[in-house]
C-alpha cells in the first residue's frame, strides 16, 4: 500500500502538469555538441582562387638566345658567329589572357556565392539532425523514471507471483507474464542509459504538449524563401561567365629587342612592336547556353514542387501520428481515473482491491510509457517536416494542440469549493485531496475556525500545496466592519494570509441587523474596512464573497480593492434569470476577478449543476465558478442514483 502510495504521489508531482510552449522551443533550438561551428571554407577557397586568377592580367616576359652550328665553331659557315637574342613583353587580351582570366574569376565568385547559400541550407539539414538528436535526449529522462516506477513495483510483485506459481495458487503461464515485464523493463533501462556521447544540459519532457505544425504557413515559407531564386539567378551568371571565358581566339601585342650580339653591320640593335592572333575558323552558332539557363530555370521549379510535395507527405505523416497520440492520450487518462479510483476504495478499506490496484498501477505506467513515445515520435515527424521544407526552424509555425479547450475532467472552467470546519473534520486530508482532484477542484476556500485541528489543516494545506490545489484561508464576521473592531480583523486577517498567501474575508454586512435602515453607511464602513485589510497584508492577495443587490458603486470599489470577488448567485436554476441579475456585477467587476458562486443545495445533481454553469459560461463570459459548499455537494456527487431510461439520458 505504501509504496502504491509513493508511487502515485509520485506520478503526480513528475507528470501532472503539462509544460509550456516555451519549453518546446528550448528543444527545437538547442545546439548539439559539434554542430556549434557553422562556417565552412568552401566559398572561401573558390575566392582565394578567384583572387589568384584575377592577378593573372596576360602580361608576360619573354626571352631568346639561340647559339649557331656548334659543328662548324670558328669556320667560315657558322659557329657563334651566327648567335641570336631577343627580349619580349607580350600581353595576352584574349584566349589565356586578361579577358578570360577576368571572365574565370566572376565565375569563381559566382561559385563562392551559390556556395554560401548552399551551405545555408545544408545548415538548416544539420540542425534538424541536431533536434532529432535533442528530442530523443529531451524523452529519455522521463522514460527512465517510468521505468524506475514499473521495474520497483514489478521487482515487489515478481516474488510474489513466484511464490503463488510454486503453491499451486497459479498457472506457469501466469508466471511468464510477470517475468517478461520484469525482463523487458530492464533491457529498456539498459539500452536508455547506453549512449556515452558526451552531453549538453538538455531540457527533460515530462509532460509536453501535443503539437502540430501550420501547414499553409509553412507553405507560404516555402514560396517566400528567396534562396531558390537567389541560386538560380547566381548559377545563371555563372553559366553565363563560364560562357565568356569560353575564348577560342588569342591576341597577342608584343614589344620585342633584339640584340647584335654578332656586331652585324646589316642588323643592328632594334626594337619591334607588333601583334599576334589566331582564329580558328568554325561554325560557332550553339543553343548551349540559352538550353542550360533554361535547365537552371526548370531546377527551380522543380526543387520549389519538390520541397512543397515533401512537406505536405510529411504533414500527412504527422498528422497520422497526431492521431495515434491522441488515442494514447486517452488511454493514458482512462487507465489514471481507473487507477485513482481503485486506489480511492483501498484507502477506505477494500482491501481485497490490492491485485487490482497494483495491475492498474501497472497499465498506467504502460499507457504513460506508450504516450510519452507517442509524443517523442510525433515531436520528430514535427522536425521532419522542417527538414522536407528545408526551412528553419520556426516557432510560429508550431501549434499546440488542445483537447477540449477549456474542459477539466469533462468539466469547463475552473472550479473553487467552501469548506466549513464541520465537512472538514469528518473527511480524511487524502479522500479530500482525491474528491478534489477527481471534481477537477483546483482551488478550496477553508474555514479557519477554531472547531477544526490546527494540526490536519496544516497537514492539508502540504498535501493541497503538492498537489497544485490553492487554498484561501477563510474568515470573517459582519460586525468587523465596525471602526471599532476593524484593527482586529487586520490582524486576524493577517496572520491567516501568511499561510497561504490569501485570505477570503467572508464578511457579509448585509446580515447585520438594521442594515436596510443604514445600508449607506454600512457599506461605506465595508468598503473602508476593506480597504484596511488590503493596506494592511501588504503584498499578500484578498478575496471577498458578495451578494446579488449590492448597489453598483459598491462592486465598483471592490473591484479597486480585491483580487477576487466571489458573487453569491443563490436562488435560482434558471440561467437566463441568473444572467439578468448578475448584469450590475458583470458591469463593475473585471472577470478575471470574478467568481461566480453556487450553492448545490439548489440543484437535484453535480449534473444539473454542471449544465447551468455550461450555461453561464456562454451568456456571461464568465468561467471560474465556486460550488457552496463541501459537505453538501460531497453527498450529492457521492449518492448512487437510479440510471434513468436511456431516451432521458438526451434530454
Amino acid at each position: 500500500m505504501d509504496l502504491l502510495l509513493s508511487l502515485n504521489e509520485q506520478f503526480d508531482r513528475q507528470f501532472a502538469t503539462e509544460q509550456p510552449m516555451t519549453t518546446v522551443d528550448e528543444i527545437f533550438t538547442a545546439p548539439c555538441l559539434g554542430n556549434e561551428e557553422k562556417h565552412t571554407f568552401g566559398a572561401d577557397i573558390l575566392r582565394e582562387q578567384a583572387v589568384q586568377i584575377r592577378r593573372r592580367t596576360g602580361l608576360e616576359l619573354r626571352g631568346y638566345y639561340a647559339t649557331g652550328d656548334l659543328a662548324n665553331e670558328g669556320s667560315d659557315q657558322g659557329g657563334f658567329d651566327d648567335s641570336s637574342a631577343n627580349l619580349e613583353l607580350s600581353w595576352d587580351v584574349l584566349k589565356n589572357g586578361y579577358l578570360q582570366y577576368g571572365k574565370k574569376a566572376d565565375a569563381l565568385e559566382y561559385r563562392a556565392q551559390i556556395a554560401e547559400i548552399q551551405q545555408d541550407m545544408r545548415q538548416n539539414e544539420r540542425e534538424g539532425r541536431c533536434r532529432s538528436y535533442n528530442i530523443n535526449q529531451s524523452f529519455s529522462e522521463a522514460l527512465t523514471i517510468l521505468l524506475m516506477m514499473k521495474l520497483q513495483l514489478l521487482e515487489k510483485v515478481y516474488p510474489i507471483e513466484r511464490r503463488a506459481y510454486f503453491s499451486n495458487w497459479s498457472f506457469l503461464d501466469d508466471y511468464f507474464v510477470s517475468e517478461e515485464n520484469l525482463v523487458l523493463t530492464r533491457q529498456e533501462l539498459t539500452y536508455l542509459n547506453q549512449d556515452y556521447t558526451p552531453k549538453k544540459a538538455t531540457t527533460n519532457l515530462y509532460s509536453p504538449p501535443l503539437l502540430d505544425v501550420d501547414l499553409s504557413g509553412m507553405i507560404k515559407a516555402i514560396l517566400s524563401d528567396n534562396r531558390p531564386e537567389m541560386l538560380t539567378n547566381l548559377e545563371k551568371e555563372r553559366l553565363k561567365a563560364e560562357d565568356d571565358a569560353d575564348i577560342p581566339d588569342s591576341l597577342s601585342l608584343f614589344v620585342r629587342r633584339n640584340f647584335d650580339i654578332n656586331n652585324s653591320t646589316t642588323s643592328g640593335d632594334d626594337l619591334v612592336t607588333g601583334l599576334r592572333f589566331r582564329i580558328p575558323l568554325y561554325d560557332r552558332q550553339t543553343d548551349e547556353l540559352r538550353l542550360r539557363l533554361l535547365q537552371a530555370e526548370r531546377n527551380k521549379s522543380l526543387l520549389l514542387w519538390k520541397r512543397i510535395a515533401k512537406t505536405r507527405a510529411a504533414h500527412a505523416s504527422l498528422r497520422e501520428q497526431l492521431r495515434r497520440t491522441v488515442r494514447a492520450h486517452y488511454r493514458q487518462a482512462q487507465a489514471r481515473e481507473r487507477f485513482r479510483r481503485t486506489l480511492l476504495e483501498l484507502q477506505m478499506g477494500a482491501d481485497t482491491l490490492m491485485p487490482v490496484a497494483i495491475t492498474r498501477m501497472l497499465t498506467l505506467l504502460d499507457a504513460k510509457i506508450e504516450l510519452l513515445r507517442a509524443k517523442e515520435e510525433l515531436y520528430r515527424r514535427v522536425n521532419e517536416m522542417f527538414l522536407a521544407s528545408a526551412l528553419p526552424y520556426r516557432s510560429d509555425l508550431v501549434q499546440k494542440v488542445s483537447l477540449t479547450p477549456g474542459l477539466n475532467r469533462a468539466r469547463l472552467g475552473d472550479r473553487s469549493i467552501y469548506i466549513w470546519s464541520a465537512g472538514f473534520s469528518a473527511i480524511s486530508n487524502e479522500n479530500l485531496i482525491n474528491f478534489l482532484k477527481a471534481k477537477q477542484i483546483d482551488r478550496v476556500l477553508l474555514s479557519a475556525s477554531t472547531k477544526s485541528s490546527f494540526g490536519k489543516i496544516t497537514d492539508f494545506l502540504t498535501m493541497a500545496e503538492k498537489n497544485n490545489i490553492r487554498v484561501e484561508m477563510l474568515t470573517g464576521q459582519p460586525d468587523w466592519i465596525f471602526p471599532e473592531n476593524q484593527e482586529t480583523a487586520l490582524a486576524r486577517a493577517v496572520t491567516l494570509a501568511e499561510r497561504t498567501g490569501i485570505v477570503h474575508l467572508d464578511v457579509e454586512p448585509h446580515t447585520l441587523p438594521g442594515f436596510r435602515q443604514k445600508k449607506k453607511e454600512y457599506l461605506e464602513w465595508y468598503i473602508e474596512f476593506l480597504e484596511k485589510i488590503k493596506q494592511g497584508l501588504l503584498d499578500r492577495r484578498l478575496s471577498v464573497d458578495v451578494p446579488l443587490h449590492f448597489p453598483a458603486e459598491t462592486y465598483h470599489l471592490l473591484d479597486s480593492i480585491a483580487d477576487r470577488v466571489y458573487v453569491m448567485a443563490y436562488g435560482t436554476t434558471d440561467p437566463d434569470v441568473l444572467t439578468r441579475r448578475l448584469q450590475t456585477v458583470l458591469d463593475n467587476i473585471a472577470s478575471s476577478k470574478l467568481v461566480i458562486v453556487l450553492r448545490a443545495s439548489d440543484f437535484r445533481d453535480e449534473w444539473a449543476l454542471e449544465k447551468m454553469i455550461d450555461k453561464l459560461v456562454l451568456s456571461t463570459g464568465i468561467t471560474q465558478y465556486g460550488i457552496h459548499q463541501f459537505r453538501t455537494f460531497f453527498q450529492k456527487t457521492t449518492v448512487d442514483h437510479e440510471t434513468p431510461h436511456p431516451e432521458k439520458l438526451f434530454q
